[in-house]
């Protein structure tokens, strides 16, 4: 999938013109032949996930590929209008793109006549991006990566190379500093972009400041008034902001634009935050109708609309179904976290069960745990070979820090009416949840050491 983005991001930065000018350079003897062009299409066929501006969107209906195609579109014009044609052979023959690895040596060659080509690192780094994943992708990575920030210092103005390497670094690796760098290059270069706006408050996003990226989106809006994907991501900041009118405003925006993916989630949780819960339960009626398979967690949200409404059983089916279909996810944490706090704490006494709550908040914990030693290296075989009695007391200090989880492991072990357990996991979350959490948690704390256990207040 990730080959196939940078196929469309190389496609977006060429422009693949039907009539590019051939390289004034003398082509390299090869022993073998020249690959045979590869056809590129715009719009992907049926059976392959939809992308807007490489990031995967789901299925989205042809009206709104065709929208995204425009957009992008506007973009290959600015672009190809800066591109130096000659040094496109490296990628495009007539109308088609060549074999990443012909590109690869196609610009080697130049870069071995001339080290100060800064044309050539930038077009040897995208063509490393395009390579299809391999075992050792993370170095092909780290050369792309070289490549592309040596064709930014030989050319500072360059915008295709700041262009690609900031894309390569929110789009591989996750870098959201580095890329707001690169991102603020290109808006330094074009004030006009609004793309660059537009993945620079996505960084933002990505590094919790919100502020900042509601700007950047708005930003974006005001130079492509007709991107959805500009109005959904200042709509999500939005909910995070509290600015639910706001959010209900862009929502409508992104209807009129004709696209309906994940506008009802949206909807519903804006409601939900303003107190509407009926309109909210009826727009994740209609979420759960149009994305439940691919997004789990609208069951979640739909049950918690219910719970508050009081009606507990629809609740619980919603729970029940949401946890099921997390499964695939590899292991999701969500689901478990989500029923347990529910059988746990929930008003009506005839739904709680403590003890398949602790079960379902230890399995949360667990597997929340194994996914945070994956991602900090952590020896996996430990934590697979650990009982359970013994696993918890190994890796409380590492892995067990999500301090919900271990509220909602508190809460449980209280509904067993184990008081002396939900108080130590509930110090545990103390210890580790943020100040403005902590007042609700010592009041929780307070109960069970006097033997009582938590349940949501009707």
């Amino acid at each position: 999938m990730k080959s196939v983005q940078y196929l469309v991001l190389i496609a977006t930065v060429l422009g693949c013109s039907a009539a590019l000018a051939q390289c004034a350079c003398e082509p390299e003897a090869r022993p073998e032949p020249t690959p045979e062009p590869r056809p590129f299409r715009w719009v992907k066929s049926d059976d392959t996930p939809l992308t807007l501006d490489g990031r995967r969107v789901g299925s989205l209906d042809h009206a709104t590929v065709v929208r995204a195609e425009e957009e992008r579109n506007a973009l290959v014009r600015i672009t190809v209008e800066r591109w130096d044609k000659p040094y496109m052979q490296g990628w495009v023959s007539k109308d088609a793109l060549l074999d990443e690895n012909h590109a690869i040596g196609h610009f080697s060659g130049l870069i071995d006549r001339n080290k100060d080509d800064a044309r050539a690192y930038y077009g040897r780094g995208t063509a490393l991006c395009c390579v299809p994943a391999v075992i050792n992708r993370s170095e092909v990575l780290k050369r792309a990566q070289a490549d592309l920030e040596e064709a930014a210092r030989l050319n500072p103005d360059f915008w295709e190379a700041h262009y690609v390497l900031a894309r390569l670094l929110l789009d591989e690796n996750l870098r959201f500093r580095e890329a707001i760098g690169e991102f603020t290059e290109l808006i330094r270069l074009d004030p006009k972009d609004g793309l660059a706006y537009l993945l620079r408050g996505q960084c933002y996003s990505g590094l919790g400041k919100d502020t900042e990226a509601e700007g950047d989106f708005s930003t974006a809006i005001r130079l492509m008034p007709k991107l959805a994907e500009a109005y959904l991501c200042r709509a999500e900041t939005r909910l995070r902001l509290g600015k639910y009118d706001e959010v209900l405003q862009d929502v409508g925006q992104v209807r009129a634009l004709g696209v309906q993916y994940t506008v009802d989630e949206l909807t519903g949780k804006a409601l939900a935050a303003k107190g509407d819960l009926k309109g909210a339960v009826e727009a994740f009626d209609a979420a759960v109708a149009r994305e439940g398979e691919e997004n789990p967690a609208l069951f979640f949200d739909r049950a918690d609309a219910l719970a508050k409404l009081k009606n507990y059983r629809l609740a619980l089916a919603d729970y029940v179904v949401g946890e099921k279909e997390c499964r695939p996810w590899g292991g999701c944490h969500l689901g478990p976290a989500k029923l347990a706090w529910f059988l746990a704490t929930c008003p009506d006494r005839t739904i709680r069960d403590g003890h398949t709550a602790v079960n379902l908040a230890l399995s949360a914990c667990r597997t929340y745990a194994f996914h945070d030693a994956q991602r900090d290296e952590i020896d996996k075989s430990a934590i697979e070979g650990t009982m359970e009695g013994d696993f918890r007391l190994v890796w409380i200090r590492k892995e067990w820090r999500k301090w919900d989880y271990l509220d909602i492991l508190s809460a449980a072990y209280a509904e067993t009416r184990d008081y002396r357990q939900a108080s130590e996991w509930c110090r545990k979350a103390i210890a580790t949840a943020p100040e403005k959490e902590r007042g609700a948690l010592r009041e929780r704390l307070k109960l069970y050491e006097a033997g009582k256990p938590y349940h949501v207040p009707e």
